[in-house]
């Protein structure tokens, strides 16, 4: 099993650093995706890809909202102001999780009915 993450920045070139590479894990293995950032008061953003498929909204830390829970499978992000990091985290691994995860932020979101809007 691997989840692959790779850097992504938000649109206005604010970075944020994760992991980088491929995270080789066993199943039942617990997973941990760093990213941290060095914008003043971003909104956060997990997404994930899978295969053949494309990059969808997996998890945002929009005033401790998180996307739904069927989406999310278990996995959680802990947003930690001090440090500016918002890591990815799952206890427990499972095969499909393997996956391309992508952190993200923003400094402005538009809310809508289906989730947060990057402007």
């Amino acid at each position: 099993m691997y989840l692959l993450c790779l850097p992504v920045s938000n649109i206005n070139g604010d970075p944020v650093t994760q992991t980088k590479g491929s995270v080789l894990i066993s199943q039942g293995e617990s997973v941990v995706v760093n990213c941290t950032y060095e914008a003043a008061s971003p909104y956060l953003f997990w997404y994930v890809q899978f295969p053949r498929q494309p990059p969808r909204l997996f998890l945002r830390d929009v005033g401790r909202e998180a996307s739904d829970e069927g989406i999310r499978k278990g996995f959680d992000a802990t947003h930690d102001k001090n440090h500016k990091s918002f890591h990815l985290w799952k206890p427990s691994s499972e095969l499909n999780d393997s996956a391309t995860y992508y952190c993200a932020l923003s400094d402005t979101v538009t809310r809508s009915s289906r989730g947060a809007v990057l402007r």
